[in-house]
């Protein structure tokens, strides 16, 4: 009894450890929240709580539709 018990949870750890779900950071990453239903991963920034854009370029709003654009502009 003890063996099948040491056994089941042997193999709960092992399956339990394995699957990681596919919005979990990797680890030294983190999400920067932006609304209660979008998150940007690292290397990206909220625009609105819509919209991320990568850290090298700014948010612009042409015709109010969110955009990414070169930092330049």
């Amino acid at each position: 009894m003890l063996k099948t018990f040491l056994l089941i949870s042997l193999i709960a750890y092992v399956v339990g450890s394995s699957v990681v779900p596919e919005d979990t950071s990797v680890i030294g990453q983190w999400k920067v929240f932006c609304s209660e239903k979008l998150y940007c991963s690292d290397g990206f920034h909220c625009c609105d709580a819509s919209h991320c854009c990568p850290n090298h370029q700014s948010c612009c709003w042409p015709k109010s539709d969110t955009r990414c654009c070169d930092r330049s502009i």
